[in-house]
């Protein structure tokens, strides 16, 4: 059998193909002993994306506890291009996607995939206390960018996010936006902002009371000088009804396997009382 044209299947298509075109070649009685044997016939995937689809997998493992909320809309705060959209999209899949993303690059990417994102709507602003304009570190792996310095310790751990331009940016606070849509609730939110966690909370009092759940990125050790750790954190969400319920994900040290961030679960109880 003739393979299929690489023009007109992706690289894994074509591992597929390889591997279903063996497995024909295998008759059922040696499937049957080697299965008897305890073995199993499975495809071997190049380790890039081997690796990628196991950092799909955990992801999805991790974050699908969303679900149980049941959100009308999605508030994804620090958008980048994406990315949170795209994995929340495939479970949950009739939620409203709310973004917001301040870097102009990121966001006209993040702009092409609102037709695959849909029902989505994206705002080309960072969020803070007080509406404005400011300059952002915009660092050479955008995720890592920060309106905040970064520090030495995220330099040493990720050395490839280091390097910085500066860009201007639009701030805005999240009620005054808000406060001319109507969104389905409940209502989950997401905070991804590099240090910049505290200033989104303030500006977002009105929205918070409406809020079901928030996953807030914090630092466990301080990667960007003068952002806040968990314990300031905890103090904002808890003034507003919320409780801590755990980490969502975390990010640790490959070497020692010390925690570095985590993505903190906060419940408003207010809306989600303790049973």
């Amino acid at each position: 059998m003739e393979p299929p044209s690489p023009a007109a299947f992706s690289r894994l298509s074509f591992v597929q193909w390889e591997f279903n075109n063996v497995r024909r070649l295998i008759t059922r009685p040696i499937l049957s002993l080697l299965k008897t044997a305890g073995w199993e016939l499975r495809k071997a995937l190049p380790v890039g994306e081997r690796r990628l689809l196991e950092y799909k997998k955990r992801m999805r493992d991790s974050w699908g506890c969303l679900k149980e909320y049941h959100p009308g809309t999605v508030l994804d705060i620090g958008a980048n291009e994406g990315q949170f959209a795209g994995l929340i999209r495939e479970f949950l899949p009739g939620a409203k996607i709310v973004s917001f993303e301040p870097l102009k690059s990121c966001f006209e990417t993040l702009q092409s995939k609102q037709a695959e994102l849909a029902p989505s709507l994206a705002f080309h602003t960072a969020l803070g206390s007080e509406p404005g304009t400011a300059t952002i570190n915009r660092s050479a792996f955008t995720p890592s960018s920060s309106l905040l310095p970064m520090g030495s310790l995220h330099k040493v751990e990720l050395p490839h996010t280091a390097e910085s331009v500066q860009e201007e940016i639009v701030i805005s606070r999240l009620d005054d936006i808000l406060n001319d849509l109507e969104l389905e609730e409940p209502i989950l939110m997401k905070i991804d902002v590099q240090g910049f966690e505290e200033q989104v909370l303030l500006g977002a009092e009105q929205t918070l009371q409406k809020v079901i759940a928030v996953v807030v990125e914090v630092s466990a050790q301080p990667l960007y000088e003068g952002e806040p750790g968990f314990d300031r954190i905890y103090e904002i969400m808890k003034s507003h009804g919320f409780a801590y319920c755990g980490n969502v994900d975390q990010w640790r040290n490959k070497k020692s396997g010390h925690i570095l961030q985590f993505d903190c679960l906060f419940e408003n109880r207010n809306l989600r009382p303790q049973s």
